[in-house]
């Protein structure tokens, strides 16, 4: 279902859930920052949408002291994504 990219700053794991240059229009509604925010604090995400179609998680940042390390920053990525599409 997803082609997970992970990619570590010193301050966040960047979680590429989907590859963006297959968007037509990119967004972050504050409705989705505010689930994301809900499943882990300091959470951000960017929602792609291809013409006519419901829009979908293309990346998930989060903060790198909020989880263990790569998996866990993954796992959570994976739950904001599944929280936002369904």
């Amino acid at each position: 279902m997803y082609d997970t990219e992970i990619r570590r700053s010193d301050l966040h794991w960047c979680v590429r859930i989907r590859d963006g240059q297959r968007f037509d229009d990119v967004q972050c509604p504050e409705w989705a920052q505010s689930l994301a925010r809900d499943i882990n604090p300091g959470a951000r995400v960017r929602l792609g949408q291809l013409h006519g179609q419901q829009s979908v998680v293309e990346v998930v940042t989060i903060q790198r002291h909020s989880v263990s390390g790569q998996q866990e920053a993954e796992t959570v990525a994976r739950r904001i994504a599944e929280a936002i599409e369904e």
